[in-house]
């Protein structure tokens, strides 16, 4: 008597070998010889082992090798690829572009959902103007670039691009990009990422998978201006991981979340700044990239909660910016996020209504955060003023305790205090305080005052 699963085994076996044949005779009329390919098919029928994951992977190879040419010698090297590890580490190391497939595959994983394509290749065109992680004792500003500079970055056909980065390591099923299968994500991230990792989805549903099978997809210059990149972060420095020769286990979901969190919170600053784009004004997206707005919008704050205890105090206001009403992005952002702006708890003055979205997105630190780089009065405060700033601060400090200071929003979008119109509206005294204390002060006046 046969066992239902041997039943079952059976049949998976002869699903493979359907599978086999199919792709040899693909290949075939790809142009590899056929006698070479009948002794392929016999040695992918005996090593399968009823995995058919491993197959697909390897049929995906194959093709990729005959549109390129290939010698017997270079197939019988994919062949040789006995588990899917390694057939992962092969797709990956074909790429030309080590780098920037660093960088997608860095956004996947920390997505908080699929990217649909247009998504994911505008998130690849921006240069995040910061690494999150690093200490300066420079403010974080944002940078000159526009919406015209990312426009300048996106690469067409979008789908193509994407491809040609990972290959067969991502599909894109109904206009989403995935990871290949589960195992693709436990692949790339380190032993502490794996252990916790959250496990937003970033691979093919088995219902997509279907769709997919139905439709018959299979898996699937510079800038003139010399000025144009030379201040911002480098695509490669600013990618999670390993160097890029080293594929398994190298991602880290912290770095993805800083990256994506970068990407994201450059994005929104462009808003703050004038284009040349022609009818596009401050607070709008361009056409071109306008779709990944609603993402943006809805998940930045989320990938800063899921760091925030690493981020150097000096850069909390870079982020906290975004929530200020001077901010020319405000409105549009709140609007893709979906939080109704006009309702009465909104109300009141404007760094009111930001501490109020600080508090509200959950963009202050843990309390028990006590090891956090630049926590220190100084080391935060001076990242803001300058001595003479300080005189103006320290002349009314009864200002800072009631959080009125002007503020102003510079040309790149960013919100500070105004000390020139502060300096002009009262007299200023001599620098009689303890500059320590303005410091202090400075640092915590929206603090203090939601308290």
């Amino acid at each position: 008597m046969r066992l239902r699963g041997e039943d079952e085994i059976d049949a998976i076996s002869n699903d493979i070998e359907l599978v086999i044949k199919d792709a040899m005779e693909d290949l075939v009329d790809r142009g590899l010889p056929l006698e070479l390919l009948e002794d392929m098919e016999r040695e992918l029928i005996a090593r399968a082992d009823r995995t058919f994951l491993w197959v697909t992977l390897i049929i995906q190879l194959l093709r990729e090798r005959a549109e390129e040419g290939a010698s017997r010698r270079e197939l019988d090297g994919i062949l040789r690829s006995r588990t899917v590890d390694a057939v992962y580490h092969a797709l990956l190391c074909s790429r030309p572009n080590h780098s920037k497939a660093r960088k997608m595959l860095s956004i996947i994983l920390a997505a908080l959902q699929p990217l649909t394509v247009e998504e994911l290749s505008t998130a690849l065109a921006v240069r995040p103007d910061h690494q999150t992680f690093e200490e300066s004792s420079l403010p974080r500003r944002p940078s000159i670039r526009t919406f015209e500079h990312l426009e300048w970055e996106l690469v067409y056909p979008f789908e193509n691009h994407i491809k040609g980065l990972c290959g067969n390591f991502v599909r894109i099923i109904q206009g989403k990009v995935y990871l290949v299968h589960q195992t693709a994500r436990e692949f790339l991230l380190d032993e502490v990422s794996l252990r916790e990792s959250d496990g937003p989805i970033t691979w093919a549903t088995a219902e997509e998978e279907l769709w997919q099978m139905e439709q018959g997809d299979g898996f699937m210059d510079d800038y003139d201006e010399p000025s144009f990149h030379k201040d911002f972060a480098d695509d490669e420095s600013t990618v999670a991981g390993s160097p890029s020769s080293n594929w398994q286990h190298s991602f880290s979901l912290t770095d993805a979340h800083a990256l994506l969190l970068e990407i994201c919170v450059s994005y929104l600053y462009l808003l703050g700044k004038r284009s040349r784009i022609p009818g596009l004004g401050l607070g709008v997206p361009s056409p071109k990239a306008a779709a990944f707005l609603p993402y943006v919008a809805k998940s930045w704050t989320t990938h800063f909660r899921k760091i925030c205890d690493k981020i150097p105090s000096s850069a909390l206001p870079y982020y906290h910016s975004l929530c200020h009403p001077r901010f020319p992005g405000f409105t549009a952002w709140l609007e893709a996020h979906g939080m109704q702006i006009t309702r009465p708890v909104m109300g009141g003055a404007d760094d009111e209504q930001q501490d109020y979205l600080v508090s509200s997105f959950g963009l202050e630190p843990s309390e028990n955060a006590s090891s956090r780089p630049g926590q220190g009065v100084t080391s935060s405060a001076a990242a803001l003023v300058s001595k003479s700033d300080a005189r103006v601060l320290s002349s009314n400090p009864g200002a800072a305790q009631n959080f009125h200071f002007p503020v102003t929003a510079d040309e790149n979008g960013f919100v500070s205090l105004d000390f020139d119109r502060a300096a002009k509206s009262r007299k200023v005294s001599s620098y009689d305080e303890d500059f320590e204390i303005a410091m202090a002060q400075l640092t915590h006046w929206r603090r203090q005052g939601a308290k």
